[in-house]
Parts: C-alpha cells; structure tokens; sequence
C-alpha cells in the first residue's frame, strides 16, 4: 500500500513438474517457471526408483590412441565414454571434439556429483579461451553431452599456483576426497610445498 505496488512472491511448488530426473524446477517472479537440472547428470536416471545411475554403478574411460566401442563407434583420445556395468551397455559421454579439443589428450579425469567433468590434459595449450598446462585441471560444465557436446570450461586448478611446474609434473589422475579436497598424480616425481614423491603417488592438495 505504502509504493501502490504489486509484490510478487515467486513460489516454486507451483512449478514442481513432480518428475525426479527433471530436478527441481524454480519460479522467477519475472520470467515464470524455470527449468530444473538432471541430478544424475552424466550417469543415467531412473525415473521408476527416483535413483541415479545402474545398480553396479559405471566406468568412464578415456584411451590414450583411437578406440572402437560397441555400438558407440569409434572415439578419440579427446573423448569419454562410460559403461553400464549392471546392464553392460556402452554409451558416449563427452565428445572433445565438439567443445575444441581436437589435438589434446584427456590424461586425468573426474566426474563431480552435480555432472561437471574434471580434465587434465596431456599437452598445453588454449581450450575455450583458457591458456592451460599439463598441470592444470579444467573444469567442464555442460549444457548437453554424449555425442553433441556442449558447455564451458572454467579454470579449476592451476598447477603452477602451488609448485607444479616441471614436466613431470603432468597432472595424470584426479579424484576427490569425501570432505572435497584434491587428489592428483603425476607423470614423474614431483616436489611441491611440505611433499615430495614418485609417479606411483598420489598427493592431496586442501584449497584456500
């Protein structure tokens, strides 16, 4: 009464669809119901159970050369494919190709909960406008995947921030603990601040 005004207050069980694999859809007092996001995304999703993925869970794979894979076809080493280990099915991923990757060699990866990617590559080089090293890990975040890839890299982790700057020191495995702090090995033995170790090794590395 105070403004002669109308307020609007967006309520986003108005725009629930009720369907799991949708996520959860929003309301914008402006613009009206907005879209939710796939919760299982990359991994399959389950309507029937309102779960993610198969019973035994996937792999994702990358190959250092060319590969050909059932039913997928043939994938380069810029490329992800994942498989079903419940229903022992193949299925293509992330296509490198489509987002710029043509050239590089996927050398470390992780998939994050929400459905982003880790990437580690073998070579520097420039991805979506991002100058990288072979010590650096790029975030991925999609918009579609499989075999029409799309998204945007983000800078994740710059190796030589914290002591990564040797050849051997080519970030080629990533993972996560539980509390979400890094984990990386490396190519070759590698010295950075409190550690040093082998290629055989993994190190942690807690962000701040």
């Amino acid at each position: 009464e105070t403004t002669n005004s109308c307020d609007h207050t967006p309520n986003n069980a108005a725009c629930d669809d009720g369907l799991f694999c949708n996520g959860a859809e929003t309301c914008n007092a402006t613009l009206g119901c907005q879209a939710g996001t796939d919760p299982c995304a990359p991994d399959p999703c389950n309507e029937v159970t309102n779960t993610c993925g198969g019973g035994a869970g996937q792999l994702y794979l990358s190959f250092n050369d060319a590969a050909t894979i059932p039913v997928v076809g043939t994938v380069q080493n810029e490329d992800i494919v994942a498989y079903d280990l419940s229903a022992g099915t193949w299925s293509w991923i992330f296509d490198g190709s489509d987002v710029g990757l043509g050239g590089f060699v996927i050398d470390g990866m992780a998939v994050l909960s929400g459905g982003d990617l880790l990437l580690s590559f073998s070579v520097a080089g420039t991805i979506g406008g991002i100058s990288t090293d072979d010590s650096d890990i790029l975030r991925f975040t999609p918009t579609s995947l499989g075999s029409t890839t799309a998204g945007t890299f983000t800078m994740y982790f710059d190796g030589s921030d914290v002591g990564l700057t040797t050849t051997n020191e080519d970030v080629d495995a990533i993972g996560l603990t539980a509390s979400g702090n890094l984990l990386i090995s490396t190519v070759g033995a590698f010295s950075v601040t409190g550690v040093t170790g082998e290629d055989e090794d993994l190190i942690q590395f807690t962000a701040t």
